[in-house]
C-alpha cells in the first residue's frame, strides 16, 4: 500500500530517512546523530507532547505529507510501526522504522 511504501524500507533496503551524509562518523557518533535527527522528527509528529504517537497524530503526519488515505491504510501503516501493539508508536519503534537493524 501507499503507507507501506511511505513508511517502510524501499526494495533496496535503504533507510526510511534517506540522504543523510554521515559517512565520516564512527558508530557511536552515527547513532547519536541519527537519534537526534529522528528525535526532532518524532517531536514534530507527537503534537500533544506525550512522548507517544497515536493514530490521530500519525494520520495528521500523512495528511501533512499530502497523503490522503483511507482509514484502513492509515491503520495498517500505524500497526506496522506499532510493533508492540500498544496503540501508540514510541520513540524506539519510530527509530527502528527510520533506521532498521541490518
Amino acid at each position: 500500500t501507499l503507507v507501506s511504501s511511505t513508511f517502510m524500507n524501499n526494495d533496496s533496503g535503504s533507510s526510511a530517512l534517506e540522504g543523510d551524509d554521515d559517512s565520516d562518523l564512527d558508530e557511536n557518533e552515527l547513532d547519536t546523530f541519527r537519534r537526534a535527527e529522528v528525535g526532532r522528527l518524532f517531536s514534530m509528529v507527537d503534537r500533544d507532547g506525550s512522548g507517544l504517537i497515536d493514530e490521530s497524530e500519525f494520520s495528521q503526519l500523512l495528511e501533512n505529507l499530502g497523503r490522503k488515505l483511507p482509514h484502513e491504510d492509515i491503520h495498517e501503516g500505524f500497526s506496522r510501526l506499532d510493533t508492540d501493539a500498544s496503540g501508540h508508536i514510541d520513540f524506539e519503534e519510530f527509530y527502528a522504522w527510520a533506521y532498521p537493524k541490518k
